[in-house]
């Protein structure tokens, strides 16, 4: 997503002092850009003004220890180096000199950004190949150019359109109100410029022997290390009878097959009131579609967030006009749209399914790596075979269940800095 224009002050011309009061921000921009001037204690930092992963405004953040967090998806920043410390956000942000003299604040020239190198001592492959290229496979060919990896990296994507932000494609992107870029992990100059080799293909097996994956034309490429980011795949509902066509949203092609399946039709079900579900169901709403989610739960997202905030989104959603149909499960199709397991019928042109996720493991547990719903990782994210990783938080047990945890506490404290709360979880 773009930078929205920079306002505020110029602060390359400087401020008073007294502008800017102990522990608060304040956006200006220097040259063009957007920038957060922030002071925490005795310290001063200067840093960009929106977070890399949307562009949601810093300047709504919460400032800590050193840290800004982003009030949409909870990202974290070093505000000193400008780097990401905490996701969903991965690419780091400018910083700036800052200066207090004479009663006034000067933002001066803008800092280098240096990544730390790799570790001294340790082995460097001497090529790496990375299956998968959402956000986590994406994610480490940049960290290794930036940590200074000059080997091959090679980028395995079975889709051919251009990595993508996952999360982004049931929000604007499906709404209409985004360009197909704004979901872009990077545009494709970025994987030209960093010499990441990107290879669309599907990966029918791993060699662990010969150290080499196997398309399923029977191609091969051998890597010195590789990283299995395959991610996960939307669960398909086994709905019996005739009716509407069922859509998953997971990838690009699902996102364009909904948006052309919607046009012209008046009224969409949304089967699920997990996050996908509700955003899928938002978004056509805001296309104009009289939309209707259907769900087991007696309130949305109660099992991460609880009763008390799944109410408040509740209510947010029916403010919109969305219609709920809490406890029913769809269990068949009809000409009309969906049966529920009490017989009644659900009508709808289009239907959504937005039910989960089931890991993609296979091409780990046929190579024989150690599984347990997931790919089992150490510390490091090795597994059991010292030359393969696994990374990517759709993985199963690939952190463990403490990983869980911290995600869903994560998710209540951006709810409450979104809120506007100063309470701490």
């Amino acid at each position: 997503m773009s930078a929205p224009e920079p306002s505020g002050p110029d602060l390359s011309k400087g401020i008073a002092a007294t502008d800017l009061a102990a522990n608060s921000v304040l956006l200006g921009q220097v040259a063009g850009e957007g920038v957060l001037l922030v002071r925490e204690g005795a310290e001063l930092f200067a840093i960009g003004a929106n977070c890399s992963h949307y562009s949601s405004p810093l300047a709504d953040g919460l400032v800590t220890e050193g840290t800004i967090r982003c009030p949409w998806h909870h990202a974290a920043f070093n505000l000193r180096t400008g780097e990401p410390i905490e996701g969903p956000a991965y690419m780091s942000l400018p910083c700036w000199q800052v200066e207090e003299t004479g009663g006034r604040i000067v933002v001066k020239g803008k800092k280098a950004q240096v990544a730390a190198a790799l570790n001294p001592g340790a082995q460097v492959p001497s090529s790496v190949v990375i299956i998968g290229a959402g956000a986590a496979g994406t994610s480490t060919a940049e960290e290794l150019r930036r940590r200074g990896y000059a080997g091959p990296v090679t980028l395995i994507d079975a889709d051919a359109e251009t990595p993508v932000d996952r999360p982004n494609l049931s929000k604007d992107n499906l709404a209409g109100t985004a360009p197909a870029e704004w979901a872009w992990l990077h545009p494709d100059e970025f994987y030209v410029e960093q010499k990441i080799t990107r290879r669309t293909g599907k990966v029918a097996s791993i060699d662990r022997a010969g150290r080499a994956v196997v398309f399923d034309d029977g191609q091969r490429l051998e890597y010195d290390k590789l990283l299995i980011a395959t991610g996960a795949s939307a669960i398909n509902l086994a709905l019996t009878g005739n009716g509407p066509s069922v859509f998953t949203m997971r990838t690009m092609g699902d996102m364009k097959a909904i948006i052309a399946a919607v046009e012209g039709k008046k009224r969409a079900v949304v089967l699920g009131t997990s996050f996908i579900g509700l955003e899928v169901a938002a978004s056509l709403r805001t296309r104009g579609l009289e939309v209707h989610v259907v769900g087991p739960d007696a309130v949305p997202l109660s099992r991460v967030l609880g009763s008390e905030l799944g109410n408040v989104v509740r209510a947010l959603h029916e403010k919109h006009g969305i219609i709920f149909h809490f406890e029913k499960k769809a269990t068949g199709l009809t000409a009309k749209g969906i049966v529920l397991e009490d017989g009644s019928v659900v009508e709808g042109d289009v239907v959504v399914a937005g039910v989960g996720v089931r890991p993609n493991i296979s091409l780990a547990e046929a190579a024989g790596l150690a599984i347990d719903k997931g790919i089992l990782v150490d510390a490091k994210l090795k597994t059991n075979d010292a030359s393969i990783f696994a990374a990517g938080d759709d993985s199963g047990k690939l952190l463990g269940k403490s990983c869980k945890r911290r995600w869903k506490n994560n998710f209540a404290r951006r709810i409450y800095v979104s809120l506007g709360s100063k309470k701490t979880i």
